[in-house]
């Protein structure tokens, strides 16, 4: 986008965070809580998956097995094929269904008995697809309260002032 003084300045999509050389965007725990299954952490190389107790962070570094299956599928003396412990693995892992990926939510997930429920922060709203959250423009009802300008931004918005005026302290009046 341009800047107010004629420069470039660059803009991530949601779920993705400007980099400190201010030009890529690199994914956050935000969005898809970054593909991880369990926890996810933001680091400067983007997001690091973790495990809940009683699990073990699988080699493709996303997934979660519980630890004893973890044992026994790096165990070269049992019996138990690799197969058999994938499957029980799987069958584990459709039980928790906000334990995979979030549960297939944008944001918030919550384990009901009739399944999972998404829900997003403030300043977003819940699609019809009931796990995808858009951004709110706040800005196109009653221009977000602001007196003079109001300017969208991922989950908020911001009022600003003419020229020769100043955003007071409610931050919507000039």
């Amino acid at each position: 986008r341009e800047t107010p003084k004629g420069g470039v300045a660059c803009e991530c999509r949601p779920g993705f965070e400007l980099a400190k050389n201010q030009r890529d965007c690199t994914l956050t725990c935000n969005y898809g809580n970054g593909g991880c299954q369990h926890t996810c952490d933001d680091t400067e190389t983007g997001p690091e998956c973790g495990c809940h107790q009683k699990y073990a962070l699988h080699s493709d570094g996303k997934t979660c097995i519980e630890k004893d299956e973890a044992a026994i599928e790096s165990s070269e003396y049992n019996a138990t094929s690799v197969a058999d412990v994938d499957k029980r693995v799987k069958r584990r892992l459709l039980m928790e269904t906000c334990a995979v990926n979030n549960g297939g939510c944008d944001r918030t997930c919550k384990d009901t008995a009739t399944g999972v429920r998404c829900s997003c922060p403030v300043g977003f709203t819940l699609q019809p697809d009931g796990k995808t959250c858009k951004d709110i423009d706040e800005c196109l009802s009653n221009n977000g309260g602001c007196d003079h300008f109001c300017r969208n931004t991922v989950g908020s918005f911001e009022c600003s002032c003419q020229k020769g005026y100043k955003l007071l302290t409610d931050e919507r009046t000039c």
